[in-house]
């Protein structure tokens, strides 16, 4: 697809940050999988033929469909979403560490942050269930 946009291969590998002879190549496998010739080659410049032109015109629109979905994929994955769950000394209830949880919950507000607050040692891993007094839950605004 690069290769037709800018009508060279060298500016295609730039673009895709590949090597001139990988994207030379592959055009090439593409070329012999179809059986067609898709571009016409100068020193100077690539041409679509007319079975290119008609390739590329077919392709542009599924393809970017493709990349428009793959898109909105990475989107969804790099957003934090979810519940953490914190447990604090009682001297942190206060100053700084409630500044600091206020804005992260403004920046992140697609995270429910449940905040403990108890001078009691907590195991890395504990149950909801067993977990007998929660101090305080946290939704956007503190309830401290």
């Amino acid at each position: 697809m690069k290769v037709a946009e800018f009508e060279s291969i060298s500016k295609a590998a730039r673009a895709l940050d590949m090597p001139v002879s990988t994207v030379s190549r592959k055009l090439a496998a593409l070329e012999s999988d179809l059986g067609v010739s898709l571009v016409r080659r100068t020193t100077r410049r690539v041409t679509l033929t007319s079975q290119g032109r008609n390739y590329f015109t077919q392709c542009v629109e599924p393809l970017t469909k493709l990349q428009e979905a793959e898109h909105v994929l990475t989107q969804t994955q790099s957003k934090l979403e979810g519940t953490l769950a914190i447990s604090v000394p009682m001297m942190l209830n206060q100053g700084p560490f409630i500044d600091f949880l206020s804005q992260f919950s403004k920046q992140h507000a697609a995270i429910r942050v449940d905040l403990y607050i108890t001078n009691a040692y907590l195991t890395p891993v504990w149950s909801r269930r067993s977990w007998g007094r929660v101090c305080a839950t946290w939704s956007r605004q503190p309830t401290i």
